[in-house]
């Protein structure tokens, strides 16, 4: 809704402009860059953050709507690729950013409805001063047009500010991962009580991994991996130390 809210008041405002460009000239408006400069101004900084807010509104719709269970088993297999760091880093600055991309596009539909309000001045005030006369023939429908501007702009503001409260009061996908990270850290361990009394604990560290040629009776691709074992002890009895021989 917000994208074609978006797009819809691109189409106003173009619409407007071949008015202003166009129509008017044949009611007496004589151009001067006194009245266009500033016009063309305000009418660039609103078409330009309508496109920025079309291209935040999609990367927001994608963040919103991505599965957490996708990014949750990206996370998980960077873990067994021992990238956790770097991996968890970059997911929980992606989701900071992308968690204030609704405030980004209400900041930028405001500063639009301002830079559209000016150019309503310019319209209605200014150019009166450059010829311009008044008729309902093209003032009716500058006027419809106008009111979608402004009716779906404050649409779409109102949308980036219901978006955004609703990212923060909702809970993060990322506390879900982060957790299943640390329980993964400390139960991938398994610990073994040797015939000397000692008590060592054991886990795989993965380097890497390989598909080959080969595939299962399923039909899944076989893969092979690089590992090598990690060693850590535990427990030792006192009499097996050092200082004790």
């Amino acid at each position: 809704m917000a994208v074609a809210s978006l797009f819809t008041v691109l189409a106003m405002i173009v619409l407007i402009n071949g008015l202003v460009n166009v129509t008017l000239y044949n009611y007496g408006l004589q151009f001067s860059t006194h009245w266009a400069f500033p016009y063309v101004i305000y009418l660039y900084v609103g078409i330009g953050l309508l496109f920025a807010n079309i291209i935040m509104v999609g990367l927001g719709f994608v963040n919103v709507v991505y599965p957490a269970e996708v990014n949750e088993e990206r996370q998980v297999n960077n873990l067994s690729e021992g990238g956790q760091e770097s991996a968890s880093f970059g997911l929980n600055l992606a989701a900071r950013v992308f968690r204030w991309v609704p405030t980004a596009v209400a900041v930028c539909g405001v500063v639009s409805l301002y830079a559209f309000s000016q150019i309503d001045t310019i319209v209605h005030k200014t150019l009166y001063g450059y010829g311009l006369q008044f008729s309902y023939d093209w003032a009716t429908p500058y006027w419809n047009i106008a009111d979608v501007v402004m009716a779906m702009g404050w649409v779409i503001v109102g949308l980036a500010v219901i978006s955004q409260v609703y990212l923060l009061i909702r809970k993060s996908p990322l506390s879900g991962v982060e957790a299943k990270l640390g329980r993964l850290e400390q139960d991938d361990w398994s610990f073994f009580r040797l015939g000397d009394g000692s008590t060592i604990k054991v886990k795989l560290a993965v380097k890497g991994a390989k598909r080959s040629n080969k595939f299962s009776e399923d039909g899944l691709p076989v893969y092979t991996v690089d590992a090598e074992p990690v060693v850590r002890v535990v427990d030792v009895p006192e009499k097996l130390k050092a200082g004790h021989r």
